[in-house]
């Protein structure tokens, strides 16, 4: 599953959800800074970005899936693994990675 960030014609961040059923990875994806990806998943309500990975919510992340069982409970599974790594916070958020920029 991949979060890409994207400046909309307003100047105003937006976001897509790319390659949703594919729950080995979870990554954040977008041309623009650090700064500005940070200040895009806060105003978003996505989550936060700290130094090196963007901490992302589970529950909207969720939100955004197919109405498939199967796929929550798949969604599900990704979560309690990452659970178990130490990948989720305290508040229920899902470390991802960042794919830098093309």
């Amino acid at each position: 599953m991949i979060i890409r960030l994207i400046r909309n014609e307003n100047d105003r961040p937006s976001y897509l959800v790319e390659a949703l059923y594919d729950l080995k990875r979870l990554a954040v994806a977008s041309d623009e800074s650090a700064e500005w990806i940070g200040e895009a998943v806060a105003s978003l309500n996505l989550g936060e970005r700290d130094a090196e990975h963007v901490w992302l919510s589970a529950t909207v992340l969720e939100e955004h899936g197919p109405p498939d069982p199967q796929w929550h409970l798949n969604f599900k599974s990704m979560i309690d693994y990452a659970a178990r790594n130490g990948w989720v916070s305290e508040v229920g958020w899902v470390r991802a990675h960042v794919i830098p920029p093309t």
